[in-house]
């Protein structure tokens, strides 16, 4: 494909998830010159119309920076779709109400992927520690 002089990834939720609506967030770039290629918003366009893969499975993330590269790399590979991702930075602030409203945000999600190199041993135990006690599927990765 065409050198596009920027990654494409997946970016971390940092806008909610407060919609009551499903949505996505995509960016082009960030400067006027990505935002202004039309070939770029074209294939960006393509892009989104293509993922609607009823096929696909669906997960929220945790783990990782606020550029996943992770996740991004096995949507890419392995044909995952992500709804929410929480990056580590967000750790703290995960609670088994927190993970509910991720999962019920994420239209048809099998539970969580939790990037394991994200998380000391005893962040581990303790996302393993509320995953069960809620019953939430989930596997690291």
């Amino acid at each position: 494909g065409k050198d596009l002089g920027f990654e494409i990834t997946y970016e971390a939720t940092h806008h909610g998830p407060f919609s009551e609506n499903p949505l996505i967030f995509v960016e082009i770039g960030s400067t006027d010159l990505e935002y202004g290629d039309k070939e770029i918003g074209s294939m960006v366009a393509r892009s989104i119309y293509e993922s609607f893969d009823e096929d696909a499975e669906i997960y929220c993330g945790i783990g990782g920076l606020h550029y996943s590269s992770k996740f991004t790399r096995m949507a890419l590979e392995e044909g995952i779709a992500f709804g929410h991702i929480a990056s580590k930075y967000r750790f703290s602030s995960l609670t088994p109400d927190t993970l509910k409203e991720m999962l019920q945000k994420t239209l048809g999600a099998k539970g969580f992927l939790i990037e394991s190199k994200s998380f000391d041993s005893l962040q581990r135990n303790s996302l393993k520690r509320m995953m069960d006690e809620r019953s939430y599927p989930y596997r690291f990765v």
